[in-house]
């Protein structure tokens, strides 16, 4: 029996989740279709747009995210904790972006109209009543999906589906599984062989981290701080990163797992590397296995095999498919 997605998804807890949706009949509708002999690879611009726009508005941090030419990989953290932190007035406004009261194509309105986040005042039951929206993964997922699908239909004249259908989404219960995910949605583009090397992706979490690094060498802001940081040098942020790696460190994690795919080689892990994998339990050895088959190790729960049982009980379970992998991807 299939586990509801009520069940999976909490959306009154903080939880981390990897998110896909494919294009209908995996049909490659944002890349070059051999269908119809067209390029569309100018609709994961949309995509992203749309990512961005919905990070600036609601409470769901972007950890890693990949567009590929037939499917998109998301990283979602929901942060309904925030929620109770908000007043009315900053809840109004929010809700006002993201119900202006008109369709939006591109993006979410930049501010809220003064209007529509009177409105929202003027009726507190509507607050009450859709607040929770903000900090709801499905409420993300659903609004780009909505809107990409309309404008592919109307650049093409068509109507029907472009996405296969729901997205799919699997839980990922510890830092280990954040990690091993994140990697794997960033080496995408590399694996399908979209790209020559991991750095030239473009519409990847990956791309947009080094993009940053190299504004910063340049005493430059950031231009997609919409993505959830990693740990400074510092480590001042601590609090704020998702993976308790800062960006070099994961960088060079994500050049170790691909480096085997690019020369066949059989590099040992740095050392200096060796003290993460440690504190988040995960095995050397297995590491560069596990991330590379990722999506087919795992299919609704990834963790240690102490998180995944447990998240088995609380779903009336046994067990969930993938705790063999978990077992030889973490320690004991």
């Amino acid at each position: 029996m299939a586990i509801p997605r009520s069940k999976l998804i909490n959306s009154k807890e903080v939880g981390t989740y990897h998110c896909i949706s494919r294009c209908v009949r995996r049909s490659f509708l944002c890349g070059n279709d051999y269908y119809t002999g067209k390029d569309f690879k100018h609709r994961r611009a949309w995509i992203e747009t749309w990512i961005a726009s919905l990070a600036d508005v609601l409470l769901v941090d972007v950890c890693s995210f990949a567009v590929m030419s037939n499917h998109v990989h998301l990283e979602l953290t929901n942060r309904p904790d925030l929620l109770a932190e908000l007043s009315d007035q900053e809840i109004a406004e929010r809700l006002a972006r993201l119900y202006p009261g008109f369709r939006c194509y591109r993006h979410l309105p930049p501010s809220a109209s003064p209007e529509r986040v009177q409105y929202f005042l003027d009726h507190p039951n509507e607050i009450y009543e859709k607040k929770d929206r903000l900090a709801n993964i499905s409420i993300f997922m659903a609004v780009w999906q909505e809107s990409v699908a309309r404008c592919a239909n109307k650049e093409e004249d068509k109507t029907g589906r472009f996405w296969e259908g729901r997205y799919k989404c699997r839980r990922l219960e510890d830092n280990g599984a954040k990690l091993m995910c994140s990697i794997y949605i960033d080496l995408n583009p590399y694996r399908a062989g979209e790209v020559s090397s991991p750095e030239e992706s473009h519409f990847t979490s990956l791309g947009k981290r080094i993009h940053d690094i190299k504004r910063e060498s340049r005493s430059l802001p950031p231009q997609h701080d919409w993505l959830s940081p990693l740990k400074t040098l510092a480590g001042d942020n601590t609090d704020e990163a998702f993976l308790p790696v800062n960006t070099h460190q994961y960088l060079e994690l994500v050049d170790y797992i691909s480096r085997r795919h690019r020369t066949q080689d059989t590099c040992e892990l740095p050392d200096h590397l060796e003290p993460i994998l440690n504190r988040l339990g995960l095995k050397k050895n297995s590491l560069r296995m596990t991330v590379s088959r990722f999506n087919k190790l795992f299919k609704l729960v990834v963790g240690s095999p102490n998180n995944m049982l447990k998240r088995a009980k609380l779903n009336t379970q046994n067990w969930h498919q993938g705790i063999s992998a978990s077992r030889s991807a973490y320690e004991d």
